[in-house]
């Protein structure tokens, strides 16, 4: 039995499919789907502060538009320490 024959699913529950339709190329066209239909949802909390998609979304703009004004361009590597 190779990996071809899916083995894995006579553990599905009944009417789950076998293939998923993936609905987004990457995770960033995911993230900009959730900008669109939900922008004041909270998607980050960090101790009592709640961040919305927006909010993260406008940061994350502001954070690549400075990486820019700084010399970065694309292909580029950046490591962040958090």
């Amino acid at each position: 039995m190779g990996y071809e024959d899916r083995p894995w699913l006579h553990l599905y529950d009944p009417g789950m499919p076998a293939d998923i339709e993936v609905e987004f190329d990457d995770a960033l066209s995911m993230f900009a789907a959730a900008v669109k239909s939900n922008p004041d949802r909270p998607l980050i909390k960090y101790f009592d502060r709640e961040f919305s998609v927006a909010e993260v979304d406008r940061a994350s703009n502001a954070l690549a538009a400075a990486l820019v004004a700084e010399g970065f361009s694309a292909g580029d590597r950046l490591a962040v320490y958090l």
